[in-house]
């Protein structure tokens, strides 16, 4: 059976347990070895595990942390706890935090927020759950899953909340979204006409527990009862040719991840052992999660390309937790149309201007259309489609008065339709506020429709205004890794354009990368904004777990003189000179 694509929330995300396909299933990589279940045994799995929940105490409505590693108890659990009427909660393993105190101290924030009676850990995440809330007063009873069949078939219980989903704290704390289990169907519904999971999905290396591995690469999948396959994070970056292997072996026809995944395999597998690969099977790679870099996906098709690989694969989307996931995506087999846009017309409330477009391998729009100079010159100009809208959903862009603008008009995006979330289990009155009465739910990030299809110009806090121009920490970026490339950076705005552009590096010295950062800047801003360099060890405070910058977090560290190096600073007409470090925060001046 696939999953239907009408009925019930619970028949789409439940009714593949009750009618399960024994000729198709889901494989791991555990230790090193792949094991593969049929969906019959794990039905079975699924079902012995609720047995278990239900006798040690939990009930419908509890919403129960799962902090287990990639793998088929997390899978089990997950579906368990909706099959009795709890609420899995997905949390962040130490490693995606990459420092155990970081992940203690966010450990310790989601537990207040949930103040769960149960958590579902194994061995390491037991202990860290202990560890973090030693002096509270939560009393959490931890226990360790299991997936003993028991040939017993629970009450399966409805309930109102699917999934308590945890943003990727590329803001701050991270906030839980209140996925319902319609909103759920309604989104995974959606992906499946989108990308048309059938007989096989693909191979998920992102984690369980965020949006785009939970849904995207995982549920889509599993309630359609395709043939798909699990490797855990830590095994992709290990091994990232073991991962293109699977999709030659196993003939997976999806691929899913952000733009880093495909500049990693481009910088990490040789050409000559991708040569040996049979790809043809690929017909979807969705892109999303974070912006899409046009020079990324050329690269990444040409690597592939000797191995049957199809360009017009390419699918990339725009989402986030609070629509559940998907918004917007390229459709199935239509190569992603690139535009290039003049940036001095990138400006709030007011149209942009587009002055050349091609499909995804027709060049890279060099002498399209009118304008030249630093439109022409730089790749941050250059935008990849979104796509249109998913099935039963809206996005528009506002102006600062909350009213629709027309279209191409850049603006902060809003979106409505089912899938967008229940709000936050804690909010601030901002917060809050983002979800409006009337259904549309502001995202927070800047772009504009153009032919119907959307374009993603960046976050509106990781920018700052000069001149009525927007310029966005994601430009800045772009083109420095454009012309240096494989560097790991993170650009910081102020919150103002009388603050600097600072330039985070792990790999240059700030001295002899400072020059390459204030071309960049001059490229984009003009010459009267400022820009500082600091070379850091800090990796792991500045990016979330998924990869997301923290530029927040970034921000505070810098003001706080705790990032580093002696920052370099370059200001507006001034020869290249080191500074001394900021002052920390409530020393004595």
């Amino acid at each position: 059976m696939n999953a239907p694509t009408t009925g019930t929330p619970e028949e789409l995300l439940l009714g593949w347990i009750t009618e399960p396909r024994a000729d198709r299933g889901l494989r791991f990589l555990i230790d090193g070895t792949w094991t593969r279940i049929d969906y019959g045994q794990f039905a079975a799995a699924v079902l012995g595990t609720a047995v278990a929940l239900l006798e040690e105490g939990v009930e419908p409505g509890d919403i129960v942390p799962l902090i287990l590693p990639t793998g088929p108890e997390f899978l089990a659990c997950f579906f368990a706890l909706l099959w009795i009427g709890a609420v899995p909660s997905n949390v962040p393993l130490p490693e995606a935090v990459n420092q155990r105190a970081g992940w203690l101290e966010q450990l310790r924030g989601i537990a207040a927020q949930l103040r769960p009676r149960f958590a579902l850990a194994g061995p390491d995440g037991a202990g860290g759950l202990a560890d973090a809330l030693r002096e509270t007063d939560l009393a959490v009873r931890v226990v360790t899953p299991w997936m003993a069949e028991t040939g017993l078939q629970p009450p399966r219980r409805p309930g109102h909340l699917a999934v308590l989903q945890f943003s990727s704290g590329s803001r701050g704390v991270p906030r839980g979204v209140r996925i319902t289990r319609a909103n759920l169907a309604a989104n995974i519904r959606a992906i499946h006409t989108w990308v048309d999971v059938r007989s096989h999905g693909g191979v998920c290396w992102l984690p369980l527990y965020h949006d785009m591995g939970l849904v995207g690469g995982s549920l889509a999948a599993v309630t359609r009862q395709a043939e798909h396959a699990y490797m855990p994070p830590t095994q992709f970056l290990r091994n990232p040719l073991r991962w293109l292997q699977q999709y030659d072996e196993h003939r997976y026809s999806h691929m899913f991840m952000p733009n880093f995944g495909f500049e990693y395999i481009v910088r990490m597998v040789p050409a000559a052992r991708v040569e040996e690969l049979d790809l043809s099977s690929v017909r979807s790679v969705v892109s999303g999660a974070e912006r899409v870099n046009p020079a990324t996906l050329a690269a990444f098709a040409d690597r592939l390309a000797p191995a049957g690989f199809d360009r017009r694969a390419f699918q990339p989307a725009y989402g986030m937790a609070e629509a559940t996931l998907a918004i917007c995506g390229v459709p199935l087999g239509v190569a992603p149309t690139i535009v290039r846009i003049d940036q001095d017309t990138a400006r709030m409330d007011a149209p942009v201007t587009v002055l050349g477009s091609a499909l995804e391998g027709e060049g890279a729009l060099e002498g399209e259309g009118e304008g030249g100079g630093r439109a022409a010159d730089s790749a941050a100009s250059r935008l990849v489609s979104c796509g249109p809208p998913l099935p039963g959903l809206e996005i528009r862009a506002v102006g600062a008065d909350g009213e629709p603008l027309p279209a191409g008009y850049l603006g902060e995006l809003s979106v409505r339709g089912p899938s967008i979330a229940d709000g936050y289990s804690v909010a601030s009155p901002p917060d809050a506020e983002r979800f409006g009465a009337d259904g549309w739910f502001r995202t927070g990030d800047a772009g504009f429709l153009h032919d119907g299809e959307l374009y993603v110009l960046g976050r509106l806090g990781d920018s700052f205004k000069l001149r009525g121009r927007t310029i966005f920490m994601e430009d800045v970026e772009l083109e420095i890794r454009r012309r240096a490339p494989g560097v790991l950076l993170l650009a910081v705005g102020g919150l103002l354009a009388t603050t600097p552009v600072v330039v985070v590096v792990t790999a240059s010295p700030a001295e002899t990368f400072a020059p390459l950062v204030r071309d960049v800047v001059v490229l984009l801003a003009g010459d009267e904004v400022a820009v500082e360099v600091v070379t850091t060890k800090a990796v792991g405070r500045l990016f979330t777990s998924s990869g997301k910058p923290r530029r927040r977090e970034a921000w505070r560290l810098y003001r706080d003189g705790a990032l580093g190096s002696e920052p370099v600073r370059i200001g507006p007409g001034e020869e290249l000179a080191p500074v001394p470090a900021p002052v920390p925060a409530g020393a004595d001046r």
